[in-house]
């Protein structure tokens, strides 16, 4: 996970999400930054996911709770066509804040603490 100067940390999945162990390792770099005061938003990089199975659905849900119950906001950005297609049918459009960027998604974090 990356984090930015501006309280901001970056999540990126690659590849395939079928399983829960890089849900796992997911939640714990999750649970790190948003137990810190400074962190404002995650945002989930999901330009280089190809696939996301229920587990991983399952994962982003876990994730946006925990956020959200810290204060915070998590954003999914870059997501493939496979993808938004999913967060569509599974209606999690309506829950999740969605850009087209990672950029969008940070200025979005930065105009909500404006």
């Amino acid at each position: 996970m990356a984090k930015h100067p501006n309280g901001v940390y970056v999540l990126a999945f690659s590849g395939k999400i079928n399983g829960t162990d890089t849900m796992d390792q997911a939640m714990l770099e999750l649970d790190a930054a948003v137990n810190e005061a400074q962190t404002k938003g995650i945002i989930l990089d999901l330009s280089e996911l190809q696939y996301v199975n229920s587990s991983g659905i399952n994962g982003w849900i876990k994730m946006l709770t925990k956020t959200r119950t810290k204060g915070k906001e998590l954003f999914l950005a870059n997501l493939s066509p496979a993808v938004e297609k999913l967060v569509a049918i599974t209606k999690l459009n309506s829950i999740f804040n969605i850009c087209a960027s990672v950029e969008e998604a940070q200025n979005k974090l930065n105009a909500q603490e404006a």
